[in-house]
């Protein structure tokens, strides 16, 4: 295995990569990344799913999956089911500090996995697994071949929200394009296609419609409040409406312009449609 390791000395982060060039496929294997962390047990997990931010020991299902199972109905309850499948961070949050990663990775966990399990939080991630398929005459995974992996790591001020964008970000990295001759053009040197005033309120998706030739773009609300929020264009808008999630039963907002007030609902997904 390869470990790259990159610290910035302008931001408070740090990159590890590692490489695994040809792994053999060795049965009953599990290779981790670990982040032991200098906090109390009780530190606040949390992670982001789609469509939201899951806050451990107070968001799951309150019921067992049930289903049906290899040896009956699925019983472990939502709570005690780890790891946890996240979407690009887990943060942890105690004694005045907070720590957040962000990862390509689909698991992470908060609880030491070692046979002699630590009380502190301890932030990991499954990098790949060689076990047999809980089917009783199921394959075996043995993940042969060439696997790559990152992480992105920081600290910050506790609570769950000072590291939201830095766990997004490290999944959204921005690409630039280098242009030798000058150009003309009288942009300024920063402008955005669309912006929002609110932090938490997350724009999802812009895109053409699905029926006409009208731009469809799609808010998240994340912090769990109602909103009343602006959202900016880099052009005017001609005409608005709200519509569901399938793009249909429009309700007109009677706005134009390049700014538009919008009021998404607390964890709400909300659908606009303009021209």
């Amino acid at each position: 295995m390869e470990q790259i390791i990159t610290v910035y000395h302008q931001k408070k982060q740090i990159d590890l990569e590692y490489n695994i060039p040809d792994w053999p496929g060795e049965h009953n294997r599990q290779i981790r990344v670990l982040f032991p962390l200098n906090m109390n047990e009780d530190a606040k997990i949390s992670y982001d799913i789609p469509m939201g931010v899951l806050h451990v020991g107070k968001d799951e299902l309150n019921m067992s999956p049930q289903g049906w199972a290899w040896d009956g109905t699925y019983h472990q309850m939502p709570e005690e089911i780890r790891p946890r499948e996240i979407q690009n961070f887990m943060t942890a949050n105690s004694d005045g500090f907070g720590f957040t990663m962000s990862t390509n990775v689909v698991t992470a966990d908060w609880i030491d996995p070692n046979r002699e399990s630590v009380d502190y939080p301890v932030i990991s991630s499954v990098l790949l697994s060689s076990h047999k398929s809980c089917h009783g005459e199921g394959n075996w995974y043995h993940q042969k071949g060439r696997h790559q992996f990152k992480f992105s790591i920081t600290s910050h001020e506790e609570g769950w929200k000072n590291g939201f964008h830095f766990g997004v970000a490290g999944n959204h990295p921005l690409n630039t394009v280098f242009r030798k001759s000058k150009q003309n053009g009288d942009l300024p040197y920063e402008k955005s296609f669309a912006k929002t005033s609110d932090p938490f309120s997350v724009i999802t998706t812009i895109k053409k419609a699905e029926d006409d030739n009208d731009v469809v773009f799609r808010i998240l609300e994340t912090e769990g409040v109602d909103k009343d929020i602006n959202i900016t264009f880099y052009q005017e808008v001609e005409e608005i409406s709200k519509t569901n999630l399938i793009e249909e039963n429009p309700e007109q907002l009677n706005q134009r312009g390049k700014t538009l007030e919008l009021k998404p609902g607390k964890n709400s997904v909300e659908t606009y449609k303009f021209k």
